[in-house]
């Protein structure tokens, strides 16, 4: 490649790091938004996973990052989400130079380009919570990788491959949930490693790099928490995980609505297109499809022949997919991340065998994404609900019910009485008897068991985001109670 070449490619390098800052910055909010950012907040002054601060299994690596921007004066917003936006910044580059070592430049533009513009990707790391630094890291982890395998003019690179085992390992310390994607890469690696006597020395490296990984977050994480503590109170939250509060109970019934909520999960939220049964959010998804089309038609209608690391990548990917339609809450497409990579590849590798330039690419999905950042770049409808009541109810004489959002109200105004409600007779017990006090009774949408009161209810605010942008909660609405003669002579009783 010719110097002015380098040269080039090297500002549109630049470029694509740049076009993806400013659009994460962008869609950092203006306040906490939900339960998992007050948590992580609260672990920037006081690390305490069995506490909540943040609840298990700690994200100990994610906690350290965002207390670093916090020591050198980031609100404590910024703090959460700095670690995610500059991390998948970093691995849209190393991925860059993976992929263009493979595969060629033209691909890793094209892959470029969908890494810093997919709306999944570009909300996730604005977030403030450990997503967006899981899925920086996990993009990290794949470049080394990518550098550190041989090619037709190159030998393994155990440097680079001890580096990306330790990317991995300290990925765990991020996004433990990832653990299927380690499951499932190990075997592979040591099969490679059997067969092509070449790798051991690289797959050697990278299992040291992987276990120093885990050891630099497991043993302070054993220090700062009795370890015996750590695995009953663990295997306690990962049984609540199934059945209660993790959403993820799954069930005969329950299992095909649950893939159809992950796999429009993973279209909506990550590629961009609407929901089922709601409007086109913008017009331009339908363009994102289009890009989404083509790659799947040039894929089906090129080389079938399947390689074996390519056909070990699609099971350790499904295997993921699987835990996810399983173990995870799918109302939540951000456990859908992981995959974000292997979609910007694809995409990548279909559309460099068109004539469609990488900008095309960029600027049809950042007419989708850039829209979506600047919306929750604002205030999630939690942060608006708490303003409103800061500023509508004085604290005396006033109780509110209310679901996850209660931790908001601990956060932003701890003078106002929040009760967190997840059992409707305690709702239905409790409103009745608060208003027999004298109380104004306010209950928010998240309480469980508000439908059961609707005929006592008075809407008073509503506060909204677009399901693209928020999809799990993405509305809230505050009613005033007023309980029937009949319950209020009951609770007087």
């Amino acid at each position: 490649m010719s110097t002015s070449n380098t040269a080039r490619e090297r500002w549109a390098l630049v470029g694509w790091a740049a076009l993806a800052l400013g659009v994460r910055l962008a869609a950092i909010p203006r306040a906490l938004g939900d339960v998992d950012g007050v948590n992580f907040a609260r672990a920037l002054t006081r690390f305490d996973p069995l506490a909540q601060a943040p609840h298990l299994p700690g994200y100990p690596v994610y906690v350290l990052c965002a207390r670093l921007f916090a020591a050198l004066g980031a609100p404590e917003v910024w703090a959460l989400a700095l670690p995610g936006v500059l991390a998948s910044v970093a691995g849209i580059l190393v991925l860059f130079a993976a992929v263009a070592r493979h595969f060629g430049p033209r691909p890793a533009h094209l892959t470029a380009a969908a890494l810093t513009a997919l709306p999944g990707a570009v909300l996730a790391a604005g977030w403030p919570t450990s997503d967006g630094l899981g899925l920086g890291l996990l993009c990290v982890t794949l470049g080394l990788a990518g550098l550190a395998a041989p090619t037709p003019a190159a030998r393994p690179r155990p440097v680079l491959a001890a580096s990306a085992g330790l990317a991995l390992g300290l990925l765990m310390g991020v996004r433990l949930s990832a653990w299927p994607l380690v499951a499932g890469a190990a075997p592979l690696l040591a099969a490679a490693a059997l067969r092509r006597p070449q790798l051991r020395p690289a797959a050697l490296a990278a299992a040291g790099g992987a276990a120093l990984g885990l050891l630099a977050w497991a043993v302070p994480m054993a220090l700062l928490v009795p370890p015996a503590t750590l695995l009953s109170q663990g295997a306690a939250f990962a049984q609540g995980h199934f059945t209660d509060f993790g959403g993820a109970a799954p069930s005969a019934d329950a299992l095909p609505a649950r893939l159809l909520t992950m796999l429009w999960g993973l279209v909506a939220a990550t590629l961009g297109a609407s929901w089922p049964a709601e409007p086109l959010a913008e017009p331009a998804a339908l363009g994102v499809l289009a890009l989404a089309a083509v790659a799947v038609g040039v894929i089906v209608r090129g080389p079938r022949r399947l390689t074996p690391p390519l056909v070990g990548a699609l099971a350790v990917l499904g295997g993921y997919l699987v835990w996810v339609w399983l173990g995870q809450n799918v109302d939540k497409p951000r456990h859908l991340l992981p995959v974000v990579p292997a979609l910007a590849l694809g995409l990548g590798l279909a559309l460099a065998r068109t004539r469609v330039p990488a900008l095309l690419v960029a600027a049809v999905l950042l007419a989708v994404s850039v829209p979506r950042a600047m919306t929750q770049g604002g205030l999630p409808p939690a942060a608006e609900l708490v303003r409103h009541v800061i500023r509508s109810h004085p604290p005396e004489g006033v109780q509110i019910f209310a679901g996850e959002e209660a931790r908001l109200f601990e956060r932003y105004a701890p003078a106002h009485r929040v009760w967190r409600v997840t059992d409707p007779a305690v709702l239905a017990r409790e409103t009745a008897a608060a208003a027999a006090r004298g109380a104004t009774v306010l209950v928010v949408s998240g309480a469980a068991g508000w439908p059961a009161l609707q005929a006592e209810l008075t809407e008073e605010a509503r506060f909204a985001t677009p399901r693209t942008v928020q999809a799990h909660d993405p509305e809230l609405v505050l009613y005033r109670f007023q309980p029937s003669p009949e319950r209020l002579l009951h609770a007087t009783r």
